[in-house]
């Protein structure tokens, strides 16, 4: 009878302590209520265990049945929340709590919560930004670890401790602001950020030190080495960022100038501002003005050309300086007479021309006279005119009168001069013009017994020349270099108008010596 009052005495103990909680200890009974499952943690509080719903804005509820909920542990791992929401009566966020929630972008911690777990977010790969209530003091190791999209945290300003590769992987959070409560960073607690932004004589600030992490003084303002920049065309500035981590470079007028990396290049004279926005989200400035080189002096190879109709020669502009940058810009005072295209002069008409070549303000200028070809005899020698009349006009074949007097002949284009000091004068036809060529033959005794009054006398035409500077040429053609002669032109086109030149010379050692006459 006593051994079954003791057994009954045993059982009614046991049982009481299945109905009675002792103080001080947690409940384990699970109570699924709504998509939510959690365990009473005593008369007041629970702990979130698992979330069976689909929603994409989750916010824990801050109660349920009536218990305060103060802590969140277990499976959350859902892949339909983006954005989630902590409200301040949540104390700890536990071990792997929402992990691998991979739709998850924003994360919003209320004041409540003084822990975050370790791998609480582990691979949330799609988790952009992090904000944290100014209670949370540790963040466990592997908190973060490959959140790989992630660019924004806000830790807590009563943040104290943050352990190892809490946020490694993540290799898009270039800079974060570490509050100068921290005092305990542990080894490879960041693996890809490159700024912090921190406080002189702080945690943040040796650890950055010991990694390799460019560290910004919070207690300085950020600044751009240049606030205002002159740059000449071509040039280039390299623009730094004073205490200060650059994200972004960017020019508001890239025909101006541009940037990359800050190495700012000037393309065009003009204003433009280059921007840099820091990591931390403050923008700053630089205007930059860009001047063209002055150009101090233009010059020529040729400042005098005497040129046939049809030929080219190119001109070519010299700038002093070498460098300047504004542009040479070409143009001729008779399109009639010649043209000019980037330098490149083109013989069109019998007549006068300038070239002019002008940049910056500056301006050179090369006299171009453009002639016929013209062929040199002396008496009795023959010359063929056919290659004349192709050329005379650069554009159309020219046909040759025929004729036969006392000073020569000219027939199919072969002229042959008679006499001495007796003009051929042979009638050229191009294209609705006529040229009237003069062909004079002279001894060399003729020539150095004429004075300029005589040689003028012996013309039709009442011309008027001085004398220029003694130029020659090579003709291979010359007999022994004993003949003279003198060569004269006029030309009337369709209107009346006439044209003409004289040209007079000597050959002596065969070379012609050739004495130009003014119009």
């Amino acid at each position: 009878m006593k051994k079954i009052i003791s057994f009954a005495l045993v059982l009614a103990v046991v049982l009481s302590f299945a109905i009675i909680p002792a103080q001080g200890y947690t409940y384990y009974r699970e109570v699924k209520s709504g998509d939510y499952t959690y365990e009473q943690l005593d008369e007041t509080t629970v702990v979130l265990k698992e979330y069976r719903g689909s929603a994409e804005q989750l916010i824990i509820p801050s109660t349920i049945d009536g218990f305060t909920v103060t802590e969140v542990r277990g499976m959350f791992w859902t892949e339909s929340i983006k954005t989630l929401y902590i409200p301040d009566s949540v104390k700890k966020i536990h071990y792997m709590a929402f992990k691998s929630c991979k739709n998850l972008v924003s994360l919003k911690i209320g004041n409540g919560v003084t822990t975050i777990g370790e791998a609480a977010f582990k691979d949330c790969e799609s988790l952009k930004k992090v904000v944290m209530g100014n209670s949370v003091t540790t963040i466990e190791k592997e908190a973060f670890l490959h959140c790989s999209a992630l660019t924004a945290v806000t830790l807590s300003e009563n943040l104290q401790t943050i352990e190892a590769n809490a946020f490694s992987g993540c290799t898009n959070l270039k800079s974060l602001t570490v509050p100068k409560s921290v005092t305990d960073i542990s080894p490879y607690a960041f693996g890809c950020t490159e700024v912090f932004y921190g406080y002189p004589g702080s945690r943040a600030q040796s650890y950055a030190k010991e990694e390799g992490i460019t560290f910004v003084d919070l207690t300085k303002p950020a600044s751009l080495s240049k606030t205002a920049l002159s740059l000449i065309i071509g040039q280039s500035y390299p623009l730094k960022v004073n205490n200060g981590a650059a994200s972004l470079w960017g020019s508001t007028n890239k025909k101006v100038a541009v940037v990359v990396n800050g190495k700012v290049t000037g393309l065009k004279a003009g204003i433009a501002y280059i921007q840099v926005k820091l990591t931390d989200g403050k923008l700053l400035k630089c205007k930059v003005t860009v001047r063209a080189i002055p150009t101090k002096a233009v010059t020529l190879n040729k400042t005098k050309l005497t040129m046939t109709v049809g030929n080219s020669f190119t001109l070519k502009a010299t700038l002093n300086p070498r460098n300047a940058t504004s542009k040479t810009v070409w143009a001729t005072s008779n399109k009639n007479v010649a043209v000019v295209v980037n330098g490149k002069v083109t013989a069109r008409s019998l007549g006068v021309a300038v070239i002019y070549a002008k940049n910056g303000g500056k301006v050179a200028k090369c006299v171009v006279h453009v002639n016929t070809v013209y062929y040199n005899t002396w008496g009795g020698t023959s010359l063929n005119l056919r290659n004349f009349a192709k050329n005379v006009s650069g554009y159309q074949k020219g046909k040759w009168d025929n004729f036969s007097g006392k000073a020569g002949t000219i027939k199919n284009g072969y002229a042959k001069t008679k006499a001495a000091s007796v003009p051929l004068v042979g009638i050229l036809r191009v294209g609705g013009r006529i040229y009237y060529i003069d062909i004079f033959s002279y001894s060399q005794t003729d020539l150095k017994n004429q004075t300029i009054s005589t040689i003028k006398g012996r013309l039709k035409f009442p011309f008027s020349f001085t004398l220029a500077n003694v130029r020659y040429y090579r003709d291979n053609n010359a007999p022994g270099g004993r003949c003279c002669c003198a060569v004269a032109y006029y030309a009337m086109n369709s209107f009346g108008a006439y044209k003409y030149d004289i040209f007079f010379g000597y050959y002596n050692n065969d070379r012609f010596y050739y004495l130009s006459s003014s119009r």
